[in-house]
């Protein structure tokens, strides 16, 4: 069957797993809700409307997100919406336990940040549903230097908060800075793929034409990072880069060099990061 021919009532079909997952995954965010809420009440902690907001915005974003897939007709991978759509429901539930939301002022922007992550998602999948992968390769670089204007921007105008930098609102991009710096990995790795592989005295050494401008792409945002006092990231986006390296090449000596410069980096910023104001 053809797209053309793939009409809503078959798009519905074939999407029955997704929303049995996504069905499951609501009923356990809001079993964690509900426990939360037992022990509030325990506590004789005041409840009231706003502390259903996060669940119902939770719920109202996975029914968003699948009526969307199927007037879209996409065809896509069904149980990596519902894996993602957990880990989203499992954070949300976290935060809310730790306070994070500001239910008494619903408004403020941090509170925005799980709806609008959603909006974005579903704006890639319909912009790049058909060659999609295509379309990523081109925006490699530009996602590199995207990634670093809005590490450069966040520390000059963010405000300091337990030794870390934040926006304004302490409010962290760190989930658009994943997806735009996968995107850099993954397209300049399968673009110079071959050139990666290229072994030198049995050590992985791609030419210089092409690790350059790499470890200056990539090593400028892991520097913001390191001012940021984000280490987290850096352990993060080390551990994504080995197994790109990994994946893409089938060279063990990537994974091994990495570790051995991912041990030379945490002993000088043990030693050099403290002593910094």
């Amino acid at each position: 069957m053809t797209p053309r021919q793939y009409g809503l009532i078959d798009t519905w079909r074939y999407r029955r797993p997704e929303r049995a997952l996504l069905w499951a995954s609501f009923l356990t965010i809001a079993a964690g809700f509900a426990t939360v809420f037992a022990v509030k009440l325990d506590s004789q902690a005041p409840l009231n409307w706003p502390h259903l907001l996060p669940l119902a915005v939770y719920g109202s974003s996975l029914l968003l997100v699948h009526l969307t897939l199927i007037i879209s007709r996409f065809q896509g991978d069904q149980l990596l919406v519902a894996t993602a759509s957990f880990l989203a429901g499992f954070g949300i539930l976290a935060q809310y336990r730790m306070g994070t939301f500001d239910l008494a002022n619903p408004q403020k922007p941090n509170n925005f940040a799980f709806p609008v992550g959603v909006l974005l998602m579903l704006a890639a999948l319909l912009l790049f549903k058909n060659g999609r992968h295509r379309a990523l390769a081109k925006l490699a670089i530009p996602s590199a230097v995207l990634s670093t204007a809005i590490l450069a921007v966040i520390l000059l105008i963010g405000q300091r908060f337990r030794g870390a930098v934040f926006a304004p609102g302490n409010l962290t991009p760190s989930e658009i800075l994943k997806v735009l710096l996968v995107i850099f990995l993954a397209g300049y790795l399968a673009k110079h793929r071959e050139d990666f592989r290229r072994v030198y005295y049995g050590v992985p050494l791609p030419r210089l034409r092409v690790l350059v401008p790499f470890l200056l792409l990539w090593g400028v945002p892991m520097a913001l990072f390191v001012l940021q006092r984000d280490l987290g990231m850096v352990v993060i986006f080390t551990g994504l880069l080995l197994t790109l390296l990994l994946v893409a090449t089938g060279r063990w000596g990537y994974l091994m060099l990495g570790s051995i410069g991912a041990a030379a980096f945490a002993f000088a910023a043990q030693r050099v990061l403290p002593n910094m104001r």
